[in-house]
């Protein structure tokens, strides 16, 4: 993972991938770190199979309790990590131009 990012005070910084993807594959890697896919999201331009996942992780002690990672049409674009609940819905609403996904409740 060379793109990991931490949306904070309205910018996102680089940020520490909480496991470690050289091991295996990407998903083998994040499932063995304890994260399970929440919610995909199609991208903007949804081709096949474009999404911005979200991972939760199972008990989330001393972890990033979310990670985002948002994939391309080729590959993954970036994985932004998400230390609560409180975090999350600014950083998806950060994302929000690059997804179908909404965090405006009144649609």
């Amino acid at each position: 993972m060379k793109t990991c990012y931490r949306y904070e005070n309205g910018t996102f910084v680089d940020a520490q991938s909480p496991f470690d993807a050289t091991i295996g594959s990407w998903n083998t890697a994040i499932a063995d770190a304890g994260y399970r896919p929440q919610l995909q999201v199609p991208t903007v331009n949804d081709h096949d199979y474009p999404v911005a996942t979200i991972y939760r992780h199972i008990d989330g002690n001393d972890v990033p309790e979310y990670l985002v990672a948002i994939w391309g049409e080729d590959s993954e674009i970036a994985l932004l990590v998400v230390d609560d609940f409180i975090h999350l819905m600014p950083t998806l609403t950060a994302i929000e131009p690059l997804t179908r996904y909404s965090t405006n409740l009144s649609e």
